[in-house]
This record gives structure tokens, sequence and C-alpha cells, in this order.
């Protein structure tokens, strides 16, 4: 091995072992607020929850990605609730509820919203960049440590479609404004979202703040600055991403699953229609489940090391949709 490739590996696995998202989860569907930091070799994880709420007749229920089906006790209609208290600097930490949940410790990977990779990363001038030089094969992420994934399984007496409603956010904890300097919550710019159907086709990938830019380059006179860019910054309005032969590679408006929250909004901005559901069991109820993947796109430069305890919200709201 070169030593140039010995170095680089070095730095993906420093960056690998010290960029972790911690979360504070709660939901009008789904919410989420998730911290991140770097420096540090343990974390605390306190108070992570989530909140899913249903239209009347409408039962829900939460596992890890590719876990069995739930039972029948693990359905709630209205309102679920997945808890969490869990502190890892305690020799005696209170287990999750939700065992899936107890190994999340997010670190930057790249996605075209189905398949996850953890990108090489060389460092410069202080600032984490994707190393597409390197003869080092990428590595597939890690479920649920590396970034988040569950399949939410819903079911219903009546053959009906759920949708995810255009209200739906995924937002910073604070209000950003231009010119604020380095700010931690600038983060939600990397943020993304996924969902796929039973099969695996994509449903949706969402850019939740596309206009949130942070300038990571020591050159730039804006360095070290969040930028809210406008929506005719046509750029910032794509998703780029990374496949495992290093290709980078992007969606645009284009396709018809990609959304982009409108500038300063954050908000989902259209309905999505989720899935209808259809299989009859022998409990007499239709159901079905999609995959929810969140994750911090490592090819965005608000995931890099200068970004710091950033904190975001995700609230996803469902409701009964018309079926044609």
């Amino acid at each position: 091995m070169k030593k140039s490739d010995e170095i680089r590996r070095k730095t993906w696995r420093m960056i690998a072992k010290n960029l972790i998202v911690l979360a504070a989860l709660a939901v009008a569907a789904v919410i989420g607020v998730m911290s991140w930091f770097t420096h540090k070799t343990s974390a605390t994880a306190d108070g992570i929850s989530m909140k899913c709420e249903t239209p009347p007749g409408i039962e829900i229920a939460v596992v890890g990605a590719s876990e069995s089906a739930p039972s029948n006790s693990d359905y709630k209609e209205g309102t679920l609730y997945l808890d969490r208290t869990l502190n890892v600097e305690d020799s005696n930490p209170v287990q999750p509820l939700y065992p899936f949940l107890q190994e999340l410790s997010f670190c930057e990977v790249t996605s075209d919203g189905a398949t996850f990779v953890r990108p090489l990363l060389t460092q410069s001038n202080g600032v984490a960049h994707v190393d597409t030089t390197s003869t080092d094969p990428w590595e597939r992420a890690e479920t649920n440590v590396d970034y988040l994934s569950f399949d939410l399984y819903v079911r219903s007496k009546a053959p009906i479609t759920i949708a995810l409603t255009e209200d739906s956010t995924l937002s910073p904890v604070s209000t950003l404004t231009a010119g604020d300097g380095y700010s931690k919550d600038s983060v939600i710019g990397a943020v993304r979202m996924s969902m796929l159907s039973s099969s695996g086709d994509k449903k949706l990938v969402w850019l939740p703040a596309p206009h949130v830019y942070y300038e990571g380059d020591m050159s730039s006179p804006n360095y070290n600055t969040v930028i809210l860019n406008s929506p005719t910054t046509s750029d910032t309005y794509k998703h780029f991403y990374y496949n495992l032969d290093k290709q980078r590679l992007s969606y645009t408006s284009s396709d018809t699953f990609f959304v982009t929250s409108a500038a300063g909004t954050y908000e989902l901005g259209e309905d999505v229609e989720m899935i209808r559901l259809s299989s009859y069991d022998q409990n007499q109820y239709y159901s079905g489940y999609v995959r929810v993947n969140l994750w911090v796109e490592g090819e965005d430069s608000e995931s890099r090391l200068a970004m710091v305890d950033g904190r975001f919200k995700l609230n996803l709201k469902l409701k009964m949709a018309d079926n044609d």
C-alpha cells in the first residue's frame, strides 16, 4: 500500500470513529432531533423518542430494517411512541425499548436513497473531502450504526392508501440567517431522507434544505460562513452522491421521486403516496410497510468536520389518501 493511501485510510478511520450524531427524537408523525460532534471517544445519547400519529382506524408499528414483521401487540392506533434512555458513559445504561436504536451513531455516508456507502475521506486544511483517487475500495455503510433505517408497518380494516403530507418538515432546531458565520445548525443542509416500498422502489428522496450551504473552503472569502442561497442557485437544488464505483451522480427535479423543500420553509411541499394497503391477513387487516432511511450526506459540505453539534428535527405526518 502506498504511504499516501495509508494516510487516507487512517484519516477515514479517525473521522468514522469521531464523527458521531446523537439523537433526541420527538415527532408529530416521526420527529427527530439530532446532535453530532467530533474529537470525543464516548457520547451521551439521552431522551431519544419518536412519536407516530395516525388518523382514526389506522394502526402502525415500527421495527428495525429487515427485522421480522411486528406481532399484533406491536401495532398501535393513534399514537405510537418509541422511547430510549441511554448513556454510554454509564456503567449500567438503560437499554432502549427498541434495540435497533442502541448502536446508532451517525457518521458521513453517501447514498442514492437505497444503497448506503461510507466514502473514503481525506483531510485538507482541517476539512474532510471525499477521496476518489485511492485504489482502496469503499465499504457499504452499516444499517442503524452509520445511518437510521426502519420499517414502518401500517394496517387497517379497509384497503386504503397512506400518504405523507405536504406539511411534513425536516428543519434545524434554530432559525438560520445569512451571514451568521459558523453555525452548527447548518448541518440540516446535508441531511437526507428516503422512503422505499417493500419491493425496494424509491417512493421519496428528500433534500430538506437545498438553500443552506456551509462554505468550508479556506480560500473563499465566505469561509466558515453559512450561506442561504436563492432558489435560482440550481446546483444546490440537486442531490449529489457517490456509488460504490466512486462515480459522482445526482438527482434533479426530473426524477419524480426527488423532492426539495421550498427555500426557508423546510416543508415537503407536496403529498407523497407511501403505500396502498392491499395484503389481507388472517386477522382480517389490510397491511403493508415502507422503509424509512435518514442519513447525513458525506458528499455535501455541511457534513464536514467543521459542522459540530448540529441539531435538526424530522416531522413526518401521515394521512389517508383517496384511492384511484
